[in-house]
């Protein structure tokens, strides 16, 4: 993904949530649902149908989401799930797409991926994948020092002002090298004292800080499970480096079983 990680901003905020009638989406819907109405906003939902016989059953569903928010606007697509998404997310100038985990296996998942998984992989607006309806209580922000973790951590400071829940801000220490050198080590302590500086200037005393070390994927993972909501700021990859490095926000999103936030250059509004 091209581009800075822009600004922080909450107003003329637009959802989106995709569903496809199963419960893992409904799980997403919810989420959606409570999310909109805590923020006084509208919402869109898409249902992705393989033909028109699917449509009925898509509409009946949809309809069931006005219910529960009137200020809902809804569309159907038909095609592949994931590409019709992003391509709706696009046409609408959408600020953030909440869908559901999946109901693959996790070496289905391995191997083939999810439609959640797509999304996040080619989406340029960010994602939520949703594995809980109820908005977080206990939310994990991860930093790295960079921009666009920095943006993430203003992003969640100005969401805890509508939404309050707790945070904590986690800087992993990428220590999967075999055989650091000194010099690699004491680089890795200046990143973690200039990431947990810049968060604490967000958050103050209003957040708690841990450092740990490790493979950033394998700790995300393992300390989300003590949370409700995971949060990660993209750089975003594209071609042969994200072939070959892969993302861990999407490696984050397969393997965790937290609601994970992955937040992307595109503006999101919070004021």
């Amino acid at each position: 993904m091209a581009g800075g990680c822009g600004s922080v901003d909450i107003d003329n905020f637009r959802i989106i949530v995709a569903t496809d009638g199963t419960e893992a989406s409904e799980k997403a819907v919810r989420f959606a649902v409570e999310l909109a109405r805590s923020l006084d906003y509208d919402l869109h939902a898409v249902s992705v149908v393989c033909n028109q016989l699917k449509r009925q059953k898509a509409e009946e569903t949809l309809d069931y989401i006005k219910k529960m928010h009137p200020r809902t606007h809804v569309a159907v697509k038909e095609g592949k799930p994931a590409e019709e998404i992003v391509s709706y997310a696009k046409e609408i100038n959408a600020n953030l797409i909440v869908v559901g985990s999946g109901d693959k296996s996790r070496l289905e998942r391995l191997f083939i991926g999810s439609v959640s998984e797509k999304v996040v992989r080619h989406a340029k607006t960010s994602v939520l994948v949703a594995r809980s309806s109820a908005l977080p209580k206990r939310v994990l922000v991860t930093t790295d020092g960079s921009e666009c973790s920095n943006r993430a951590l203003r992003w969640v400071q100005k969401l805890k002002e509508r939404i309050p829940f707790e945070v904590t801000v986690l800087h992993v220490m990428d220590t999967s090298d075999p055989a650091p050198s000194q010099l690699y080590l004491e680089e890795l302590q200046r990143r973690r004292d200039c990431a947990l500086g810049a968060a604490r200037e967000i958050f103050g005393d209003s957040a708690e800080y841990v450092s740990m070390k490790g493979h950033p994927v394998f700790v995300i993972v393992a300390i989300s499970a003590d949370y409700d909501l995971v949060v990660l700021g993209s750089h975003g990859r594209s071609g042969i480096d994200y072939l070959l490095l892969g993302s861990v926000a999407e490696r984050v999103v397969r393997f965790s079983r937290t609601s994970t936030l992955v937040l992307r250059n595109k503006k999101l509004n919070t004021e």
